[in-house]
């Protein structure tokens, strides 16, 4: 009977057929015994075989891996798919058997690992090193029928972890996706989803303003604030009434005192929040964490359970897997954070996410003119909008840069689970207006058709909801880089995935580095690891990394009593973005900035996504836009060129904005509009540089 064990390697190799085409599944009971499901519990001496082995490669969500590759000591195995599309069995058939593994799989990582057989007077028993990397492997045990023989069978299940996406977060998922750079397209076209919202409203945001506009039409400057009210976050919610909706709002403070509420809400929203048994409900919640002011804040990367993973892939639902998670617990000593996470889910099937608040700040074009009306107050008048207009005045807020998403399936669903674990963490500590509050449950995902783009939903979360797959997939992302790194974000300090950065920069002589950041002060406390960021890459890789801010520029030319009046007019742009850009491959957006706070402790949400065409049309429009017309005509599919690009763009820009300042109010109407047109600024980038004197010492998470 021992002559089964070439049979049973040939299986591994080829298609079952022949005398093994009636090999029982573990789902698909035992069918030589006419009995469905019967499966003895004991083997019979005349097992073919000691015993076999099979391995099921899986991802790390316990899900089917159909392109995965085993190599079994330098031979590739090909698939048996008797159990799972890329299962392979491997019989023993001597007193100790040993299996040299190593799996891999296209956007894994590979894992290698040793299993051993060893006979002995209970039938034999295994052994087995914990696969390397960050794969994760669990085991079951039964007997089957093969051949008509009753014969024990170890099954090993091993999840390859992903190369780019968080194994502590859902699955990636296929969804339609649209891109947004500035505030405007993104709220407009949330406002046109929530006009056809019909079952369901989840938001979540860091700040609300009940008369923020999401949309400013043609003839905006003329509207009457009855006609640009009912384009109000607000009004839009009301005109939904009968549709269940929830609004989650940060709170900076979580003790008894009732009078921070107003700092990021108004008497609208807290007027609908304090009314009971409706379908228009408020949570505000604050983030308890706190922070050390000198040190780092201590925590664990939660861990997760593969067996029950494995539980959830229909094939093996059933199995007695016994394996459990183990979560962290965070020491803290001061209170500094919040929720600032920023989504709308609407309907259970669609969903809005990006940096933006529901704030009049938060809104702008790309274009980021320093003179636009419609970035004014709701209550401006129609003067003050008309003097922006003609630029004799100033807006309200000044340019504001930010992005965000479009998405259609099942992330949705993901998101808005977020949004669950949060309304229902806040009933149950009793957060402000939670006794209005009631739970929900979440649809079924709503699956795309065609395929769609590839995304993940990941979070960063506090205890007790504790999670870091934000942190996570960022240092996976910069370990896979080799040819360019784009970051535009309101911060740049995160020590903890600098050494990532660093190790990729110093690793891949190719990869170039472009940081887009605000300007730091003195007094800011950030500006300590701000600047050793800084410093890091510029001692390392000085000659591939560059650091650029944005600012908008416009010329006004009035008439005067003695001549024209002739004014350059250089304003900061406020730069709120998330945004990082690996490789024309992978893009990350979302509420977390480049911290150490949006990895470890604070409320965020990032969606990112693998999706080269996508990643590719991004880096396109956002370099587009930071260089100009000037400019945009030479960049192109090589990060080498863009870098210089970028750079030339900069310096231009650095240099006609000194020409304008010395210049600008001695020149005439006509030779003002002649020399901006031959030497005006072009796009948005300028050069930046970091001061090494800051003045206040804290830790690297409070900031």
């Amino acid at each position: 009977m021992k002559g089964l064990l070439p049979v049973l390697l040939m299986a591994a190799c080829a298609p079952m057929e022949g005398e093994l085409s009636n090999l029982t599944s573990l789902l698909g009971g035992a069918a030589d015994t006419g009995e469905e499901g019967a499966s003895p519990t004991s083997p019979p001496d005349s097992c073919a075989v000691d015993h076999i082995l099979e391995l099921v490669p899986l991802d790390i969500w316990g899900q089917d891996l159909a392109s995965a590759s085993i190599i079994h000591d330098g031979t590739v195995m090909a698939p048996t798919e008797a159990l799972a599309p890329a299962s392979i069995w491997l019989g023993t058939d001597a007193d100790a058997t040993v299996f040299n593994l190593a799996l891999s799989a296209a956007d894994h990582l590979d894992t290698t690992l040793q299993l051993v057989f060893t006979q002995d007077d209970d039938g034999g028993h295994w052994e087995w090193s914990t696969p390397t990397g960050r794969a994760r492997a669990t085991t079951f045990s039964d007997h089957r029928i093969v051949d008509g023989h009753n014969c024990p069978f170890t099954t090993v299940f091993i999840g390859l972890d992903h190369a780019w996406f968080a194994a502590t977060a859902p699955p990636p998922s296929f969804n339609e996706l649209r891109f947004f750079i500035g505030g405007a397209p993104f709220f407009e076209a949330l406002q046109r989803s929530l006009e056809t919202a019909h079952k369901r409203v989840s938001w979540s945001t860091w700040w609300w303003e009940s008369d923020f506009e999401l949309s400013r039409p043609d003839g905006h400057l003329d509207m009457t604030t009855y006609e640009r009210r009912s384009n109000t976050a607000m009004a839009l919610l009301n005109a939904i009434d009968g549709t269940e909706r929830r609004i989650l709002v940060n709170r900076f403070y979580e003790s008894s005192l009732d009078w921070d509420v107003i700092l990021n809400t108004d008497e609208q929203l807290l007027d609908r929040a304090e009314q009971a048994d409706d379908d228009f409900q408020v949570i505000l919640q604050g983030n308890t964490v706190s922070v050390p002011t000198s040190g780092e804040y201590s925590s664990t990367i939660p861990d997760f359970s593969f067996a029950s993973r494995v539980l959830t892939n229909p094939r093996y639902a059933g199995l007695d897997l016994g394996d459990s998670a183990e979560f962290w617990t965070p020491s803290w000593s001061f209170q500094a954070a919040s929720w600032h996470q920023k989504f709308v889910v609407i309907d259970g099937k669609e969903a809005f996410l990006g940096g933006h608040n529901i704030k009049a700040l938060d809104w702008d074009t790309a274009e980021h003119l320093v003179f636009d009306h419609r970035r004014m107050d709701f209550d401006a008048t129609t003067d003050e909008r008309l003097a922006v207009s003609v630029g004799s005045a100033y807006p309200d807020g000044i340019p504001r840069r930010d992005y965000g998403v479009h998405l259609i399936g099942p992330a949705a669903r993901d998101l808005e689970g977020i949004f669950v674990d949060r309304w229902d963490l806040g009933i149950d500590d009793g957060s402000k207006y939670a006794e209005n509050a009631t739970r929900f449950s979440l649809d079924e995902p709503h699956n795309v058709e065609d395929g769609g783009t590839l995304i993940q939903v990941v979070r960063t979360s506090p205890t007790p909801l504790a999670n870091q797959s934000i942190l996570e997939s960022h240092q996976k992302a910069l370990k896979n880089a080799s040819r360019h790194v784009i970051i535009e974000d309101q911060y740049f300090r995160a020590p903890d995935i600098e050494d990532e950065l660093k190790a990729a920069m110093l690793g891949n002589p190719a990869l170039r580095l472009t940081v887009v950041t605000n300007p730091v002060e003195d007094w800011d406390p950030g500006l300590k690891y701000t600047h050793l960021a800084d410093a890091t890459f510029r001692g390392s890789t000085p000659e591939r990394y560059q650091l650029f801010t944005l600012r908008t520029s416009a010329l006004t030319i009035s008439g005067g009593w003695f001549g024209d009046d002739v004014a350059f007019h250089h304003q900061p742009i406020n730069i709120h973005s998330k945004l990082r850009l690996v490789d024309d491959k992978f893009i990350m957006v979302g509420s977390a900035n480049w911290n150490n706070r949006g990895m470890k402790y604070e409320g965020e949400t990032n969606i990112h996504i693998l999706d080269a065409d996508m990643a590719t049309s991004v880096r396109e429009a956002v370099l587009a836009n930071w260089v100009g017309p000037r400019f945009d005509d030479l960049l192109s599919d090589d990060p080498e060129n863009n870098f210089d690009v970028l750079a030339m763009a900069a310096e231009w820009n650095a240099e006609v904005a000194v020409f304008w300042e010395e210049w600008a109010d001695s020149l005439t109407a006509e030779e003002a509009e002649e020399a901006w047109a031959e030497i005006g600024p072009s796009g948005l980038i300028y050069p930046l540089e970091i001061s090494s004197d800051w003045i206040v010492n804290v830790g690297p998470d409070l900031f």
